[in-house]
């Protein structure tokens, strides 16, 4: 190392180590300001006038909403996932989608919360 590079040396190094530790900062901040996108799923105590019968091989194109039916709880989607299961369903009136699945109903909920 000569003494011409030098100075860009310790440029480099200190830009490098202020990203080392602004980089966590910077990517809560970026995942604080995104969308977030849900599905959740419960056993219907109705049996509803309208609703989606879906299949095994339905549920193994949209994986998430399996997991929802499985949990019967909340889980997380990232927007690709929430326009493909949207797109599948049929919105209902309420909000809420039913869909027959073997011989059970459940209500289906899609949620995007803008932020």
């Amino acid at each position: 190392m000569g003494e011409d590079n030098k100075g860009i040396y310790i440029l480099l190094l200190a830009l490098v180590g202020t990203l080392a530790v602004l980089s966590p900062f910077l990517y809560d901040a970026y995942v604080k300001t995104t969308d977030d996108y849900y599905v959740s799923a419960h056993l219907s105590d109705i049996t509803p006038n309208d609703y989606t019968g879906i299949s095994d091989e339905d549920l193994d194109k949209h994986p998430k909403l399996k997991e929802a039916l499985d949990k019967t709880d909340i889980v997380e989607l990232t927007e690709s996932e929430y326009s493909k299961i949207d797109e599948f369903l049929a919105e209902g009136d309420d909000g809420i989608t039913y869909i027959k699945y073997k011989d059970d109903y459940y209500g289906i909920w899609l949620q995007h919360i803008v932020r």
